[in-house]
């Protein structure tokens, strides 16, 4: 049988791994077993972190709205309250049909307070139109929430998130 000299494409397939391995310490560089390992290793991490990323991503966007929200004074919320926070405000804006993700949420929190601060006062009415149904035994229909959404509606708008304005800091 003729012998098999492969030099070429283990040399290769070595080098290509520790290319990979570049900037790692010791050993984890230079040696090709060792650094193997820590290249499927780090291959690991990265995909986790990947996932991980969003989760972080996620909970930054979350506190940022928190705060833009816990930051004003509104009429009828006490500051910190804990009944008003990103959770409540965005299940109004859901009831309400304003479709607006966590991350563009935070961003217009953070870059653009004015447009923000008339999100979550429609988000505020819309809970103190909720919180009085809840409280009027003679609004039996609260679980309709179409017939709610078009109370909301036929309101003077305007006139009522002027009740609403900013209390004074």
């Amino acid at each position: 049988m003729v012998r098999v000299k492969r030099g070429n494409v283990a040399r290769n397939s070595h080098n290509k791994i520790l290319k990979f391995a570049k900037g790692f310490k010791g050993a984890h560089s230079r040696l090709f077993r060792t650094a193997n390992q820590q290249v499927m290793k780090s291959l690991i991490y990265s995909y986790v972190s990947r996932k991980r990323r969003k989760r972080d991503f996620k909970k930054l966007w979350i506190c940022r709205v928190n705060a833009a929200i816990r930051l004003r004074k509104y009429k009828g919320m006490k500051l910190g309250d804990p009944e008003f926070n990103y959770n409540t405000l965005k299940h109004n804006l859901t009831d309400l049909k304003i479709n607006l993700n966590l991350k563009m949420l935070a961003q217009i929190a953070l870059f653009d307070k004015q447009t923000f601060h008339i999100i979550v006062l429609h988000s505020v009415q819309w809970y103190s139109l909720k919180r009085v149904f809840r409280k009027n035994p003679i609004c039996d229909n609260f679980g309709k929430l179409q017939g709610l959404r078009g109370i909301y509606n036929n309101l003077g708008r305007n006139a009522y998130i002027e009740h609403l304005i900013l209390e004074k800091e």
